[in-house]
């Protein structure tokens, strides 16, 4: 308990004085599904002054950010503390619709405010895939922001040009990203 505790307050005073981890912060992406480990993307975001203040998976923004205890409005009454438990186990990562997921999406994009959002999807994964081209459309009609599904492996670091290739992409979106926000 101690120990969350002081997890819990440090991350207090950092939010007080505005403590960025990227220096000055220049741009918010939102990172959605899954991630290229031992790759150099995170460090490249950074000297980019890209923030990533949020990594989006399935229901993880009911679940850890806003969870909604008591909340009615999904299931048109109070649920009973047994069925409160069952509905945060839906929202672990990939349970429940694809709506929510979009409408979850959507939200933790503009509560981040963010300038974009990138959605990285496992190779071959038909419904995120599916599902992440509609979170595309809706972001972009909505927000304005652009979004781009990329597909790959997690350890994309492995091969040289694996790597290369996917960084090419990100520069190409982190720059589109920048000048969008300069249109705004």
């Amino acid at each position: 308990v101690e120990y969350y505790e002081a997890y819990r307050d440090e991350l207090r005073d950092r939010v007080r004085r505005g403590f960025v981890p990227v220096g000055e912060e220049k741009l918010r992406l939102v990172w959605g599904i899954t991630g290229p480990y031992g790759s150099g993307i995170w460090d490249y975001l950074a000297g980019r002054g890209v923030s990533v203040p949020w990594w989006h998976f399935g229901g993880a923004g009911r679940r850890f950010f806003k969870p909604g205890y008591e909340d009615d409005a999904e299931f048109g009454r109070k649920l009973s503390p047994l069925e409160e438990v069952g509905r945060m186990m839906l929202y672990n990562s990939w349970g429940g619709d694809g709506e929510r997921w979009i409408r979850d999406t959507v939200f933790v994009c503009k509560e981040f405010k963010a300038d974009g959002i990138v959605q990285f999807e496992q190779t071959g994964c038909q419904p995120i895939m599916g599902v992440g081209q509609i979170i595309k459309e809706r972001i972009e009609k909505e927000l304005g922001i652009p979004c781009w599904n990329v597909e790959g492996r997690m350890l994309l670091g492995r091969t040289e040009r694996t790597e290369a290739e996917f960084m090419e992409g990100l520069e190409s979106f982190v720059n589109l990203c920048f000048e969008r926000k300069k249109g705004r």
